[in-house]
């Protein structure tokens, strides 16, 4: 595997041929936590259909990063009058996108921080965790002109992207219970606040979304921290029903713990 310091992209490409190999179309590929893929799948379909009702009924939505099809495929479902595009990096993940045949999606492979890369433009494009496999500040301001540049005006970003301030507050929260931290994967450099705020010159603005940012928390708090406390040894590490039930019984978005956020910007110019 190419060394992630010298060689990112190269970095980047090894980690996710082995992804494809080890998960082809499985809907765990890049995801094991099935709550959280549900939920960004909610996430972004609500958003769409939001966007739907209150600006264009029949919107050009583009998947950047679109790993093995899986999301493209849970979209062409629910909203079969609407235009699908999606773009991915790696080669062997764009060979599983397109052995899907999903009708009316055009799948390309290129580069997120490329201005051209979608063949026209988008109305929605989501990003579910890929700006995070942009491991320089410069490559994320690239991604986040290309996107500009690709989007309608009135048209929104829907975001599923993993936060620097959200991962240190679970951590702390784990060293107070004496819990080692949860570090980021090398093939992840989280976003910050600032790399949101990079938007707002390229004119767009963050819109209060149909989801909070933090819905995740409730669940990133019990399964990476109250679950840990109260697993006895040799107990189930993953995908518990001990999670399940305290998902549901609370309800989401309690605190700031889950380092994935949901965050939803309009181009406004």
């Amino acid at each position: 595997m190419g060394n992630y310091m010298s060689n990112p992209d190269q970095f980047i490409l090894d980690f996710y041929r082995d992804v494809a190999q080890r998960f082809g179309h499985s809907s765990q590929s890049t995801m094991k936590d099935h709550v959280i893929r549900r939920a960004e799948e909610e996430f972004f379909i609500e958003e769409i259909k939001r966007y739907m009702k209150e600006r264009n009924p029949r919107p050009v939505i583009a998947d950047m990063g679109c790993g093995n099809g899986h999301l493209l495929k849970v979209l062409r479902e629910t909203f079969p009058q609407c235009e699908l595009m999606g773009i991915e990096f790696t080669p062997e993940l764009y060979e599983l996108a397109v052995a899907r045949e999903i009708p009316r999606c055009v799948i390309l492979q290129g580069d997120i921080r490329d201005p051209k890369a979608l063949p026209t433009k988008a109305d929605v494009i989501i990003t579910e965790r890929v700006l995070i496999n942009l491991l320089s500040d410069n490559d994320k301001q690239k991604a986040a002109q290309a996107i500009a540049q690709q989007l309608s005006v009135q048209g929104r970003l829907l975001m599923s992207e993993s936060f620097l301030e959200s991962w240190r507050k679970l951590n702390t929260a784990r060293r107070e219970v004496k819990l080692s931290p949860i570090p980021q994967s090398k093939q992840n450099r989280y976003m910050s606040e600032y790399d949101i705020q990079d938007y707002f010159p390229l004119g767009f603005v963050e819109l209060k979304g149909i989801f909070s940012p933090h819905h995740l928390s409730t669940h990133f708090y019990f399964s990476r921290i109250y679950h840990h406390l109260m697993r006895p040894e040799g107990g189930q590490l993953q995908e518990t029903e001990f999670v399940d039930f305290f998902d549901e019984a609370i309800g989401p978005g309690i605190g700031q713990y889950s380092p994935i956020q949901f965050r939803v910007l309009e181009k406004i110019v």
